[in-house]
């Protein structure tokens, strides 16, 4: 399995190396690349599954005039490698990948058709100058792509292609529409306007800058009506038993995904019969409130039956976070819940083997599910006259609905209130989770008016049951299982396989009708009957599970805060897709038991959390303008204190994003060291002791040494994040890249003092940006587009664990924790302590149960104590390290300072943070935090210049205008 990427019309090695780097979890062992001049790059990373030792990619045929690479496996490789070997083919490997390129130059573009698997590929034709794309039958593999002028780009996932500047973009609306509808985006579309989804079975031609797309194969179900049961009973059991005994083919450890129903067990069966006793199996597992979505008893029945090594993973952790993850790692909005549980049974699979099968497939062939059943009887209901359909609807509306996996109230309200369409409409209400008369309400104006009142349809949609498999093979089973599958699976490294998927299987199951498949009220009767030998008696009466979660109760309990602050109406506006006021009626509606609407409620969620992900992730995007050979090596200077480091940690995360490899060093003074060596991406600190000025001789001396020392290490770049005010600053900044002798230094100065270093950044006295942002243009000449803006600091375990024992010990644990931070380096940054203290009292005074802790440093120390006005305030001045003092303000509920380092300390480790500005520029320096994450009070004075950067101000009158009511309303606002 593995990863692939790529583009046509350009030639950008680090672009296509970080793509390739962006794709490591679908291929950790290895990694390869092929260009040719400006027309190709094609670049891989290989998960090692079959022909460990001579497999790697990219391939090519025998003069190097067609290369490959490839994503997924050809089941049927060795027959094709016989039949190329017999018309004079020549093979250097024993990996199925280099059958592709061999059958192309045998059969040409239609070769596809020819290829029973799961796969993607790239294949270059050095001779016609074409690119070629293909995805397999059912889109089991991923393959995105997009065109921009002439130029073509690709790649397993969408995280590769957002590596390129300016090409994702503005997000789809009707893409968008379709998600809340059905949870997931289908094929074409993806969330991006202009990049698309490869569909399945099709094959992508780029040639002279245009693109041609065209299907290669089409489901055309045989003629199977009127054949006897016995017919298809051993025709299913041949093909599933050929299928599985294909994919039983690795060079590794392989395994099942067992849940406890019929179609896992099916495989395990075959998988027994070709393999032997000791398969090992996984299942995921719930208990306490949640056992009635357990399926680990039947599943491990099933396991001992066939001599299976079984292990069954606990649904346990935290599943918000596992939520977060996914949200981020799927790239675009994807709501189905059961990939929840498919992604911790992924991870603990990949502990014991690199490959596993899964029963995917089996109700979409077989007639898995309910609504397999309601298809049979509605085209009679359909019959009945409209009036008492109506009637029926109404009255089945007032059931409430049940947070069990069945919800059966809720089936049966679906399928009377279906009665007004006709089949296709009725069909399509089933698999939607968001009406059509209900989308106005929540969706935001903007998004509304974007539609122009058009509501989405799948494609192919059935006009009765024998229409239902190509319906749900062409969407639901490559956008939603398929796509969770891979994505899940691979996140972890993993190869899944799904037997079910066999085109000749397909095929064959697209002739038999709806009504042998299901059989009065049992679902997969004829699957069963084919397997009611070879299973336990127990698995054939078991209930439908799947991999279902209980997300309606984690919803209820665990997930209320979770969801409560993602759902909020600020992080609404924020993404301005939904309108608040439609969420909170969801929200109502669905606590009040009348409708489960929980689906509903995680795609909102999980929307949310794709949008914050979407903004800063990556880091950065590649232009591709800085070519430097072997590994890069970047010197950062930062000769600031504590608030200047912390805002420079986006644009670290920025160059560990477009150069993964390249080695950062740091230039900074001493008393910011231990902040930075927090940061996680840089290799060497170099401090030298310089505080607000130079410490005299021997720090000069030390510092000039320094650099001396620094100019034999060979930098291919320095970027200064300094801000230079002064023709002295301007003096030293010169200096530094003179001593140092960089390739390319970067740096920044203020207009009118002249230029710095080989790209100098100007900026003017007021901007009305965010330093992060300004900081983000040294970056252009590194070939680099910078996407995150938020500071982000992460405090060590050691300090966390050693602060919280310490608070602990101190009578100090488990109250609400309010911190106050009275101090600053500069004397003219700090509100009147007078100010602080009637703040105290109002603290004290409103949040009775509340801890106060007043920060600071050894120095401050005396400052902080006259703020100890009650036994409930503390003061931790001087007791921690800056490091410790990182996990202090992570602890705490809010904190309350003054414009100064420790500002952004608190704001990057995650606090609520309110900032007291006064002659500060805090356009400038405000934390670059989310704006309900932080609350700045400042005022502009008559007379009081701003922004004013003096040291000393003998009469601070915009600072002693904020009133500490004004303070403690804005630490309301955010508690």
């Amino acid at each position: 399995m593995c990863g692939i990427c790529g583009f046509a019309g350009l030639r950008a090695d680090a672009l296509l190396r970080g793509m390739a780097l962006s794709l490591e979890h679908r291929g950790p062992d290895e990694d390869g690349f092929f260009s040719e001049g400006e027309e190709v790059s094609l670049g891989m990373r290989r998960l090692k599954v079959i022909d460990l030792a001579t497999g790697a990619q990219p391939i090519s045929n025998e003069d190097g005039t067609v290369t490959v690479v490839f994503n997924g496996e050809i089941y049927n490789f060795r027959e094709l490698r016989r039949e190329l070997e017999a018309a004079g083919h020549r093979f250097r490997t024993n990996t199925d990948t280099e059958v592709l390129v061999h059958l192309y130059e045998e059969h040409g573009e239609g070769f596809p058709k020819l290829l029973r698997g799961m796969f993607a590929f790239a294949l270059w034709d050095g001779r016609a100058r074409k690119l070629l794309l293909a995805r397999d039958q059912f889109g089991i593999k991923p393959l995105y792509y997009a065109l921009a002028g002439n130029k073509l780009y690709f790649a397993s996932e969408l995280k590769a292609l957002r590596l390129v500047p300016g090409l994702c973009g503005d997000l789809d609306a009707a893409a968008l529409d379709y998600y809340f509808t059905y949870l997931y985006i289908p094929a074409p579309l993806t969330v991006y306007k202009g990049v698309n989804k490869l569909e399945p079975a099709s094959l992508l031609v780029f040639r002279g800058g245009s693109v041609r797309v065209e299907k290669y194969w089409e489901l055309k179900p045989p003629d199977l009506a009127g054949k006897p049961e016995e017919f298809y009973l051993e025709n299913i059991r041949g093909l599933l038993s050929k299928s599985v005994k294909e994919q039983l083919v690795s060079d590794v450890p392989l395994g099942l995904l067992l849940s406890g129903g019929v179609d896992s067990a099916c495989l395990l069966s075959f998988m027994a019969e070709h393999a032997g006793k000791g398969v090992k199996t996984f299942t995921a597992g719930f208990g306490g409130e949640d056992a009635g979505f357990d399926e680990t008893t039947g599943a491990r029945a099933t396991a001992e039956y066939f001599g299976a090594e079984h292990l069954e993973v606990p649904v346990t952790p935290d599943i918000g976070a596992v939520i977060r993850k996914l949200a981020g790692h799927f790239d675009e909005p994807f709501a189905d819940s059961s990939a929840i549980a498919s992604y911790l049974v992924s991870r603990e699979a990949r502990r014991a083997v690199t490959v596993a099968l899964a029963g995917i497939g089996g109700d979409e062939l077989f007639g898995g599910y309910p609504r397999h059943l309601a298809a049979r009887f509605l085209p009679q209901y359909l019959k009945v006259p409209g009036p008492l359909r109506r009637l029926a609807g109404g009255a089945f509306s007032l059931l409430p609905e049940s947070r069990s996996p069945s919800n059966l109230p809720g089936r049966l309200k679906r399928f009377f209130n279906s009665g007004a369409a006709d089949f296709s409409g009725a069909y399509n209400s089933w698999i939607s989770y968001l009406p059509a008369e209900e989308k106005k309400n929540l969706y935001s104006p903007e998004l509304w008016a974007a539609l122009g009142g058009a509501h989405p349809r799948l494609p192919g949609s059935p006009a009765g049951p024998e229409d239902i498999l190509a319906f749900e093979i062409g969407n639901y089973l490559p956008a939603d299982l398929l796509c969770l599958a891979d994505r899940t699976s691979m996140a972890n490294s993993l190869e899944l396989r799904v037997p079910f998927t066999d085109v000749r299987l397909v095929e064959f199951m697209a002739g038999v009708p709806m009504a042998a498949k299901t059989r009065g009220l049992t679902l997969k009767y004829l699957l069963k009957k084919a397997m009611a030998g070879r299973l336990p008696p127990g698995t054939l009466k078991r209930p439908k599970r799947g991999f279902q979660v209980p997300l309606a109760r984690w919803q209820d309990k665990e997930l209320k805060k979770f969801t409560s602050e993602l759902l909020s109406p600020g992080a609404l506006k924020a993404s301005g897709v939904l309108s608040p006021e439609g969420v909170t009626l969801m929200l109502e509606e669905h606590a009040s038991g009348r409708r489960n609407l929980y689906d509903r409620i995680h795609a909102a969620s999980v929307f949310q959390l794709w949008f914050e992900d979407n903004r800063r992730n990556p880091a950065a995007a590649i232009s591709g303008a800085w070519n430097v050979r072997g590994r890069r090596k970047i010197l950062l200077v930062n000769m600031a204190g504590l608030g200047d480091i912390i805002m420079m940690t986006p644009a670290v995360r920025a160059l560990k994003a477009a150069y993964p490899d390249a080695r950062l060093e740091l230039l900074t003074i001493d008393r910011s060291k231990e902040l930075a060596a927090g940061i996680a991406g840089i290799d060497k600190i170099h401090s030298v002791p310089i505080r607000y000025r130079f410490g005299g001789p021997a720090a000069a001396y030390k510092f000039l040494r320094t650099l001396l020392q620094l100019r034999g290490e060979g930098f291919d770049a320095l970027v200064n994040f300094s801000l230079v005010s002064s023709y002295g600053g301007l003096l030293k900044t010169r200096l530094i890249n003179w001593l140092v002798k960089p390739a390319l230094a970067s740096c920044r100065v203020m207009t009118g003092l002249g230029g710095a270093g080989s790209h100098t950044v100007f900026e003017e006295v007021i901007e009305k940006k965010n330093a992060v942002d300004l900081i983000s243009r040294l970056l252009a000449p590194l070939g680099i587009e910078q996407r995150d803006f938020l500071i982000e600091y992460a405090p060590g375990l050691e300090a966390k664990k050693s602060v919280s024992m310490d608070l602990a010990s101190r009578g100090l644990s488990g109250k609400p924790f309010i911190g106050l931070n009275p101090g600053a380096f500069r004397p003219s940054r700090r509100w009147p302590l007078e100010k602080w203290k009637a703040l105290v009292k109002l603290l004290l005074e409103k949040y009775p149960s509340a801890l106060l802790m007043v920060t600071g440093s050894a120095e401050e120390k005396a400052m902080a104590d006259e703020l100890k006005i009650s036994e409930r305030v503390f003061s931790s001045a001087g007791l921690y390290t800056l490091g410790q003092n990182a996990a202090l303000y992570s602890l705490m509920d809010v904190f309350i300072t003054n414009d100064t380092g420790p500002m952004h300390m608190a704001a990057a480790v995650g606090t609520k943070t309110v900032c007291i500005f006064g002659p500060g520029d805090h356009w400038r320096f405000a934390p670059s935090v989310p704006g309900e994450k932080k609350r700045v009070i400042r005022k502009d004075m008559p007379g009081c210049e701003t922004p004013c950067y003096k040291f000393h101000c003998p009469n601070p009158v915009c600072l002693t205008a904020i009133t500490p009511e004004e303070v403690l309303a804005a630490a309301e606002d955010l508690l």
